[in-house]
Order: structure tokens, then sequence, then C-alpha cells
């Protein structure tokens, strides 16, 4: 223990000794960086010309090497030197006062003491700027930066233009600014840090200026540098916009049009400026998919949004799909609805060349390399005459598709060939009516459109009302058409439900343009949803009252196979009859011809519709009088054969007969061709028939003086305004 004090007393005297002589030789050295750092963060160097700016940081750093010099002079010490110090204060005395005895070196931090306390702010960037002088001098023409931010359309916001003397801050922005620099002068390439990233400069085409064309789409630190010369730093903050919020307003259904109704409300900041509808096959496992654009004016930022989308003009018409709305804002921001799983209504169609059409509008669809095949099938229906029915539109149609898919090959061939070859087949089946009803939507949107907009022109709304009244006009006379080519007449068109009872379509047509004009927009708006849901209910009724095509074929082709067999059956009796000269047919011939006509008779039944071959109950005794005529025939009995075969045509006639007033009914016809209501009562007709009398000459007369009279001291009623009903009878009439 006593061999161990001395060794700690001389070690200690020894880490003083260090220290003291240390501290007398470096006590510079910390005030040359409180100096220093105090500098930096009061900014002084931004305020510094180049050249005086690089002469104080070269004395600085040579005050610097000076006193780290000084540690040269820095010796080992000696036995005495510790002795010394062994017996002096037991504190560290380094005895700078007389080194410094002005006491200079508590300046810097008297001055860093002040930088804490008020300029503290982007130290990094102050001590990097300290250590960097700007030479731009040195580089032949000063650096010219002009540096602008541009925001997107969508924020409102002006351009904001940033510059080397701009104080650095953080500069809020909008997502997906777009940052334009332009540099010119100064020498070296010009780069631009962002956050981690480098971006480099683009030579002008003159060599003259550099440029950056940047898309912000996050924040950080933005330095701009031009070799080793910083020409500017801020911080950007980039405030992303959230994506739209989305949700449907009613339910997703089907109209009688088989429409879907999508009703969507949403509201995004930006503004909301696309719409899709997203279909996926649901009956097929990671099937197809089709992304459907939507009607979208303007980009509002609360959306209130509805459109009835013709389902049954796709191409997965019938089909469960899954289904989704989206929407885009002018950010690029992208939201979805949730998927619902429903089935596409499809629409019938009974017309064989719109049937036909409508397949190979399938085929194309499902395989649009297979081109060839669908040209050649479609030009065999349009070479065909009675695909088209003499309609020239129809015609010029389906050259128009085989044209297109002869020789246009752009992108959007196949979508816009799939819709005309719907149109067309839409016409082969309903002729005009289709369009014409689209026609009158339209005109009732553009009305509505109209009323709403502010500070519309009265002549461009009496314009809009007036395309209404008109689009009205065609519609009522292409239903009037569709009811012709069905075969309804005004005997057999049912009773409209909820048929206009307020007046007829002029009155409202007048009071809508009174009210429209009016600015009474919630009336005028009752009115033209009155004449929608009218007009609806009239294409309901006439699609509903259409009837069975095919029904009406098969008893067209019965009837024309009757009169074969009558023709047949009518030779065969002839045969069996006995002639004058004693001669006859073998009976062997007739029993085969007769088995023939039993199974051409039976088939015919077979292919009739149940209801029919009620109808006709003499058919099925035919056969058996056929059946009865073979059986003689082979049993080699002549007479009973011949009374068999007559009984067989006395039966094939009143079934023919039978046959042709069930063709008459569906007609609404009676026996002698004159029109019946529902009741079975012969309607008034133009000109004579069998219940017209032709009165006598006095009769006349008479007739003719009273009814003068009567003219003379009474003036009839104004004519009552017709309803939409009575107005489509009238038309339907004029034209059968």
């Amino acid at each position: 223990m006593a061999d161990a004090r001395p060794r700690l007393t001389a070690g200690r005297s020894a880490a003083l000794w260090l220290f003291e002589r240390l501290t007398q030789l470096l006590w510079p050295l910390p005030a040359l960086l409180a100096l220093a750092l105090a500098a930096a963060l009061l900014d002084l160097p931004r305020h510094l010309p180049g050249w005086p700016h690089v002469l104080l940081l070269a004395a600085w750093l040579g005050a610097l090497a000076a006193v780290l010099l000084h540690l040269r002079h820095l010796r080992r010490p000696t036995a005495r030197q510790l002795a010394r110090r062994r017996h002096g204060p037991a504190t560290p005395r380094p005895r700078l006062a007389a080194a410094d005895p002005l006491g200079l070196r508590f300046l810097p931090w008297l001055l860093l003491a002040v930088a804490l306390s008020g300029g503290g702010h982007h130290p990094a960037d102050r001590l990097e700027r300290l250590l960097h002088p700007d030479l731009s001098l040195l580089g032949g023409p000063p650096p010219q930066l002009r540096l602008t931010l541009v925001p997107p359309a969508y924020s409102g916001l002006p351009s904001l233009p940033l510059s080397g003397a701009t104080p650095p801050r953080t500069v809020p922005v909008p997502q997906g600014t777009r940052l334009l620099a332009r540099l010119s002068g100064g020498q070296g390439e010009a780069r631009l840090r962002l956050g981690a990233d480098w971006h480099s400069f683009t030579a002008s085409a003159g060599g003259e200026a550099q440029t950056l064309d940047l898309t912000l789409e996050r924040g950080g630190p933005l330095v701009l540098r031009q070799g080793w010369r910083d020409l500017g730093r801020w911080t950007l903050a980039v405030r992303s916009n959230p994506p739209p919020a989305l949700a449907l307003a009613a339910p997703v259904g089907a109209d009688d049009r088989r429409r879907l109704h999508l009703a969507l409300d949403g509201h995004d900041a930006a503004g909301i400026d696309r719409l899709w509808l997203i279909l996926r096959r649901a009956d097929e496992a990671g099937g197809p998919y089709q992304v459907i654009p939507l009607p979208l004016e303007g980009a509002p930022t609360r959306l209130h949004w509805h459109t009835d989308w013709e389902a049954a003009a796709d191409v997965w018409a019938g089909h469960p799909v899954s289904l989704r709305l989206a929407a885009r804002d002018r950010a690029g921001g992208i939201a979805f609805t949730a998927p619902l799983r429903l089935a596409l209504p499809a629409r019938p169609f009974t017309d064989a060349a719109a049937q036909a059409l409508l397949q190979q509008r399938r085929l194309l669809a499902q395989a649009p390399d297979d081109r060839l095949t669908v040209l050649e099938n479609l030009t065999v229906l349009a070479e065909d005459p009675r695909a088209t029915d003499g309609d020239l539109l129809t015609g010029l149609a389906l050259a128009d598709a085989c044209a297109r898919l002869r020789w246009d090959d752009s992108p959007t061939a196949i979508p816009d060939l799939l819709a005309l070859l719907w149109q067309t087949a839409l016409r082969l089946e309903d002729g005009a009516q289709p369009l014409a009803h689209q026609r009158f939507d339209e005109a009732a949107r553009r009305v509505e459109q109209d009323m709403a907009a502010p500070g519309t022109p009265p002549a461009v709304l009496q314009q809009a009302l007036s395309d209404y009244r008109d689009s009205l006009e065609r519609l009522l006379t292409a239903m009037a058409e569709t009811a012709q080519r069905h075969g309804l007449t005004e005997a057999t068109f049912p009773p409209v439900p909820d048929a206009l009872s307020m007046g007829g379509a002029e009155e409202l047509l007048t009071r809508l343009q009174d009210l429209a004009l009016a600015g009474r927009r919630p009336e005028a708006e009752a009115i033209l949803k009155r004449l929608d849901d009218t007009t609806a209910a009239f294409a309901r009724t006439l699609e509903q009252a259409r009837p069975d095509l095919r029904r009406r074929d098969a008893l067209r082709r019965a009837l024309s196979a009757l009169d074969s067999l009558l023709a047949r059956q009518q030779a065969v009796l002839t045969r069996l009859t006995p002639a004058t000269d004693g001669g006859a047919a073998a009976p062997s011939a007739l029993d085969a011809e007769e088995d023939r006509l039993h199974a051409a008779l039976a088939a015919l039944l077979a292919g009739l519709p149940a209801a029919d071959a009620a109808a006709a109950p003499a058919l099925p005794l035919a056969l058996l009088s056929m059946s009865d005529a073979a059986h003689a025939l082979r049993d080699h009995r002549p007479g009973d054969a011949q009374a068999a075969a007559a009984q067989t045509l006395t039966r094939l006639e009143e079934g023919r007969r039978q046959t042709a007033n069930g063709l008459r009914r569906s007609l609404g016809l009676d026996q002698d061709g004159l029109p019946r209501d529902p009741l079975g009562r012969v309607l008034a007709v133009d000109g004579d028939s069998v219940a017209v009398q032709i009165p006598a000459d006095g009769d006349m007369a008479a007739a003719q003086a009273v009814l003068a009279a009567l003219r003379q001291t009474h003036t009839p009623p104004p004519p009552r305004p017709l309803s939409l009903s009575e107005r489509l009878l009238r038309l339907l009439r004029d034209r059968i």
C-alpha cells in the first residue's frame, strides 16, 4: 500500500501537467470552432461576396492550422517538472489569463450563444454554405436561375416562382405540381436533388441554358447545384390528395327497357372527371373483364350522378357479372364501389334476321381475330333481300359493317362495329322505335340541362323544347310503325295503363314551354317525367301486346302444308273412283301414299302449338280416317277405302278452315277479313261491306236538310285534345 501511493501521486501529477500544457497550446482551438459555428448559424456567409468569403475561410483555416502546429512543442515532462507539479496546487491551473489578458477567448462563445438563441434554423444547410463559398465570378457569367412551381389545374392555385434569393423555408404544394427550372450562365452541369434522388438538367438546343421539368409526387429537401456550388435550397412539403369518396345512391336495377339504373354520390377536393363501369364475368373464375366509360360533364367536387345504361346491348347480356363503378379525380386518384353481383338483363328477339345478326355479333365479340368468318356470314345476310325487308337503312348498315370488317384495323373498330350491329338488330326487330326513343331521351335530357343551367338564353331553351316536341312526334310515329310490323291493329292494341288523363299532349307541351320559359323548373320537370312515364308505358304495352310471331309463322306454314295435303288426298280419292273404262290404280301404290300422307299430317300436328292444335279438332280425326283408308287398301276393300278417303278429305278441309280461323283471330279479323274488337264485334270499316245499305234518294235529301238546319242553329264545340293513347291509335289506324 505504501508502494502504490507514490505511483498514484506521480501519475496524477503527470496528468495535471499534460492537461495544463495542452490547454496552453490549444486554447484558441475551441474559440475558433465556436467562432465558425456562430458565423454559420447567423448565416453570415450568405451576405459575403465570394472572394472575401474565401479569404476569411482561408484565414480561419490558417489559424486552425497554426494552433494545431503548436502541438509540435509538446514534449514528455521531465522528472523536475513532475516534481514541481507535484508540489503545486491539486487542481489544474492552465494560466490562460497570462496568454489572453483581454479575455478575447470568450467573445466567440458569446456570439455562439446569440446565434443559438435566434439563428438555429436549418443548421446543416448553413454549415454547408459556410464551407462552400460562391465563386461564380470564376465561372464566367453569373448563373441566372428561374425556377417555378406550377400547381395542377384542379387546385386553382397560382404559379409560385422560386430563386436563389428566396429564404430557405418549407413550401407547401399539392401533389402533381410541376417543377419547371431553367438555368443559364455559370459553369458546370446542373443537378437537382429532391430528398435522396438526383435529377439532371437537359441542355437546350443552342446550349445556352439547361432545363428541367419534374412532376412532384413527394416532398423533401430541394437542392439545386451547378458543378460544386449550390444555387438554392428549399424544403418542399407535398400534400397528397386522397382518392374520391364514392357510394351508390340507389339500388342497381333494370327498368322495362332493360336498362340498368346507375346512381352515384361522391365528393373529392380535386374534382371528379372520369367515371367507368367495370364488369367481370361471375360464372368464370378469373374470366375477362370490361371497362366501359360512362358520361360525365365537367369535374364536380360534389357528385350527384345517375344514368340509365343499356345493359341489353352488352355482349354479356343474360350472364351473371360482378359490377363495380370507378371514379378518378383530376389528381389521378381512383376509387371503386363495392362489387355487386347480378345478371345483366337480356332482350329477346323474334325476327330471324335480327337473331342471325346477333349471333355474328357474339362471334365477333368472342373472337375479334376471326373477322373473315363473320365477314362471310354478314355478306350472305346482306345479300338476302328477305333479311332487310326492303329497308334502305338496314341494307346500308350491313354494307358498312362488311366494309369495316374488311378494311378498318383501328383499335376502336371492333367496339364501334359491335354497337353498329346492335343498332341494326334493333331496327330489324322494332324498326325506327329504338332510335326514336333514344333521340327522345336525349331531347328530354337537353331540356333538363338547359333549364338547370343559369343564364340559358330563351332562344336556346326554345330550340330545345322544339326538338323535344319533334322527337315525341317521331317516337309516336315509330311506335305505330312497330305495331303495324307485328300485326297489331286498332282492335288488338290493348289499353295503356296510366294513360294521360290531364289533357292532350299538345296541352301538356304548351304548358311545358310556358313553365320552362318562366323559370318554374320543378313543375316543368314534373311534366317531363309524366310524358316520359307515358311513353314508357306505351312501349311496355306495345312489347307485351306483340303476338307470338313463331306461332303465327307456324300457322301459316300449317296452312300451306294443309293445302298440299288436300291436293294429294284429292288425287288419291280420284284414283280410287272407278273409271268408265274399268281401269283403276293398283291398291298397293295407294296404301303407301296414304301412309305418307298420314306421316306428313302427324308431323304437322306435332309442329303446331298445343293451343292451335286443340283449336283444329278435325285434323286428329283426319289421321284416323287416313289409317282406315290405308287398312282398307291393304285388305283389298276398294269401296271402304274410297269412303274413308272421302271422309279424310272432308276432315282435312274442316281442319284447314279451323286453322285459318285461328290465324285470323290472332290478326284481329273475323272470317270475312273484317276487324273485330276484343268482344268479337265487327268494327266500323272504310268502304262497302255486307253490312252497308244504300239509302233511297228521298231519305238522303231529308237527311241533308236536317243536317243543314242543325249547322245553322248549333255551333260545334272545339275538338277535345287527344291523349297520347288516342294519338298513337290514330297514327296506327292511318297506317293500316
